[in-house]
């Protein structure tokens, strides 16, 4: 049949439903394309994410979500420091999106403590999550495992810290959003003196758009910290978390700081697993977990609970070697004898032969001492190898050490 027989109007209309045709897409009566209205359509989204998540996208998000959501559009710095899996990571990414969305030609980063994890924001949150929404998936170009390519050129990239957590892998181009996810576990410190300087670099057409249009405003680059809660004495919370938050007393509209606890989020929680959790958790463990509380180390403990954290674990302990043992033992001494300064150590090492004919090394045995002088030190040196560990094959001690020539002639 002739196409000659229908008026355009006729043909558009039986073609609208079919995809394949070159008609279906025409629009029925064109209209002028109004650069002011598209400004401030823009521009109101811009100032309000929250509602192009849920007006466009059709988003299903929290009223505390829709909260962050304009403090990252608003400011530069925020940090989340929330519940277990109250989606902290979700709204995060979600702001990744909409920025890219609204902002063509950025480049966004999403750092995690490892590679694996970072590849998780890309296939869990993206390609499981938002990919599934018809009008989200409009957005993306291309997406592998840790890449997202939209089509305004906007790029979203995730990587985790190296081996090493020195963040040295992340140094590339300018990144104008930076979301570190499980911030309290990386080495924020070293991290950050990687990836400030990229955050100086603006997007990369803004320079174009800024000759086209003229007195531009500069575009805030984006850093966002997310995490569960940590001790006070941990310098996520004394050099980001903290200073994010005096920094928001003072009115400064940059810097944000949140906690949310799991009782924002008891829509989206399986309570009953909240409340399992909090029966076989201890009473700290859960206000920092799901309470979303920076406790404080306990003002009696010797030691504050970053150190205890860190410190080595005695799994199995051994005041001497059992009776008939055969494993083999090695005495470790450092030299200390100043009072109120450095400790003596002793540690006990015992090789446990493995069905590979190598072996393992495990401390079953650690003392400390102030202020003993070196003859003492050298005499339980002595107990220790005859009386507890006859099995010691090797006393090893420091030799730099100012009085360990005197240990020596000791022994």
């Amino acid at each position: 049949m002739s196409y000659n027989n229908f008026s355009m109007k006729q043909l558009i209309e039986r073609h609208k439903h079919d995809k394949g045709s070159t008609f279906s897409n025409d629009p029925i009566k064109k209209q002028q394309f109004n650069k002011d209205n598209w400004r401030l359509f823009i521009a109101y989204y811009r100032w309000y994410p929250d509602k192009l998540a849920t007006d466009y996208f059709g988003l299903i998000i929290y009223p505390w979500q829709r909260l962050v959501l304009r403090a990252i559009f608003r400011g530069s710095n925020v940090d989340l420091n929330c519940s277990r899996r109250i989606g902290k990571t979700e709204i995060s990414n979600i702001a990744a999106f909409l920025f890219c969305v609204l902002y063509p030609g950025v480049e966004c980063l999403i750092v995690a403590p490892s590679e694996a994890q970072a590849q998780i924001s890309i296939s869990n949150k993206f390609k499981s999550g938002l990919m599934r929404n018809e009008n989200c998936a409009r957005e993306i170009k291309n997406i592998t495992k840790t890449d997202i390519e939209f089509k305004n050129g906007s790029i979203i990239s995730a990587k985790g810290v190296g081996a090493d957590g020195s963040g040295s892998n992340l140094l590339g181009n300018g990144k104008q959003f930076i979301l570190i996810d499980e911030a309290r576990l990386i080495d924020l410190p070293t991290v950050m003196t990687a990836i400030n300087p990229m955050l100086a670099t603006p997007r990369r057409n803004w320079g174009e758009a800024n000759e086209k249009i003229g007195n531009l405003k500069y575009e805030n680059p984006k850093l966002i910290l997310a995490s569960s809660s940590w001790y006070r004495e941990h310098t996520y919370y004394t050099d980001y978390y903290k200073m994010f938050f005096d920094e928001m007393k003072k009115n400064n509209k940059n810097y944000y700081a949140f906690s949310f606890n799991y009782k924002w989020a008891k829509k989206c929680l399986n309570y009953d697993k909240v409340l399992e959790d909090k029966r076989k958790m201890t009473k700290e463990d859960f206000e920092r977990e799901y309470g979303a509380k920076m406790l404080r180390a306990n003002a009696t403990s010797y030691f504050n609970a970053v150190s205890i954290k860190e410190a080595r674990t005695l799994t199995k302990c051994e005041i001497r070697q059992p009776t008939k043992s055969t494993d083999r033992y090695i005495i470790a001494h450092d030299v200390a004898t100043a009072e109120n300064g450095d400790n003596a150590i002793t540690y006990v090492i015992k090789l446990a032969p493995r069905i590979d004919g190598l072996f393992e090394k495990q401390i079953v045995y650690l003392r400390s001492y102030n202020g003993a002088g070196i003859d003492i030190q050298a005499e339980f040196i002595k107990y220790l190898y005859w009386e507890c560990f006859p099995n010691a094959e090797k006393i090893i001690y420091d030799e730099r050490s100012a009085r360990s020539t005197e240990l020596c002639h000791i022994f």
